[in-house]
């Protein structure tokens, strides 16, 4: 008996390490959470191990996969808001450009008309650089803080920068492929929404069924053999 629950323990330890790992498919700025939950879940798996034992598994993981999914589907509306936001922001740095600010001047004066989601980001930005750290960094520490999805507009500004002035026919290529990424990452979500739906199906209705019809005419079946026996 001790031996089994020593074994779980380490198990669960474990498990703990791997969930500690970060989440790097997660939008970078939820990512600590995420990680926070991913401990304080394995740690909860261990001491409900060695409280209850072998079921104490099952404590830890339920609040885990509820934290869990909830910090997901943060990420993934964070995600969303900043697609939806990233093109918007090209184009008003592509205005800033053709009336003649440079990539530093234009980052500033588009900041207060961002949507929220990326003023925190820009806000940043513009603090460190004003405070002597190279534009060309922070941009860096941007493009991880945004992803993938921020990579064309980025790209350009650090074309910006080698050339020493601003691109605006870029900028606004890289609005059109950013809005272009958002919208199929959109219709791919929307494809896959029939197979979500199917899930309660399976999961609740078919059973029930099965439940309600199939079972009361077995156990008739059953009882009738029984009495005829």
């Amino acid at each position: 008996m001790w031996s089994l629950a020593a074994g779980t323990t380490l198990a669960c330890l474990w498990l703990a390490q791997r969930l500690a790992r970060p989440a790097t498919r997660l939008t970078h700025a939820l990512a600590p959470a995420v990680v926070g939950t991913r401990l304080i879940a394995g740690v909860a798996a261990v001491c409900g191990v060695v409280v209850f034992g072998g079921p104490g598994l099952m404590l830890g993981a339920v609040p885990y996969g509820v934290e869990w999914r909830r910090a997901r589907r943060a990420a993934a509306k964070h995600e969303r808001e900043l697609g939806a936001a990233l093109p918007s922001l090209a184009d008003l740095l592509a205005v800033a450009v053709t009336a003649g600010y440079g990539p530093s001047s234009a980052i500033e004066r588009v900041t207060p008309h961002v949507s929220p989601v990326l003023e925190p980001y820009l806000n940043s930005l513009a603090v460190k650089v004003a405070r002597g750290a190279a534009l060309r960094d922070e941009l860096r520490v941007l493009g991880q803080a945004l992803g993938r999805p921020a990579e064309p507009l980025l790209r350009v500004l650090e074309v910006s920068l080698d050339d020493g002035v601003g691109s605006a026919t870029a900028l606004r290529a890289a609005a059109a492929d950013l809005r272009l990424g958002h919208r199929r990452t959109r219709e791919a979500e929307i494809a896959a929404l029939p197979i979500r739906l199917l899930f309660p199906l399976v999961v609740c209705i078919l059973p029930a069924f099965v439940l309600l019809t199939l079972v009361p005419v077995l156990i008739g079946s059953l009882r009738d053999v029984s009495t005829a026996l």
